[in-house]
């Protein structure tokens, strides 16, 4: 597939659909939402994936085991990530994400890197039983709320240069 821009898209309760696969997408100017394709959703591939200007919402895909954003680099909403078996999260150019951050539910989940982030609206990790391993480097501000629950698993995470939390 050679779809390298969209506007926005929902993909929503589709029982069958087992990959989706968008390797030469490299920006959405609005939302994408993928919502509870439950059954047999495995891959998503967003490779190229580099900047999202809504929304972008992968939730309730509880098989989906495979999810390479390692060139997104801006999410003008949220970015939510929500129920599925993906072991880590890796996305080294992500500089800004203007909502909130969620990482919830992931039961594999083992670590998150974004190396290069400097700026979310909130940060929401919960309920991801294997997450050891928190990187966040530059984060220097979360302008709503961070919120670490249920993650039994990790034993230690820093924000060296977090410099102000809107709330807790």
């Amino acid at each position: 597939p050679s779809l390298n821009s969209l506007g926005g898209a929902e993909i929503k309760l589709n029982s069958a659909l087992r990959s989706i696969s968008l390797p030469a997408l490299q920006s959405i100017s609005n939302s994408f939402d993928i919502f509870y394709n439950m059954e047999n959703m495995e891959n998503l591939d967003l490779s190229s994936l580099g900047t999202v200007g809504g929304d972008l919402f992968i939730v309730g895909n509880e098989q989906l085991n495979f999810l390479p954003l390692e060139n997104l680099i801006e999410v003008g909403g949220d970015l939510n990530l929500n129920h599925g078996t993906v072991p880590e999260m890796k996305m080294p150019l992500l500089t800004q994400v203007n909502g909130q951050i969620s990482l919830v539910g992931l039961s594999e989940l083992s670590s998150v890197e974004m190396p290069i982030l400097e700026s979310a609206g909130g940060l929401y990790l919960g309920s991801n039983p294997l997450l050891a391993s928190l990187t966040l480097p530059k984060l220097s501000n979360i302008e709503q709320i961070l919120r670490i629950t249920y993650s039994d698993a990790m034993g230690d995470y820093s924000f060296p240069v977090l410099e102000s939390i809107g709330g807790l």
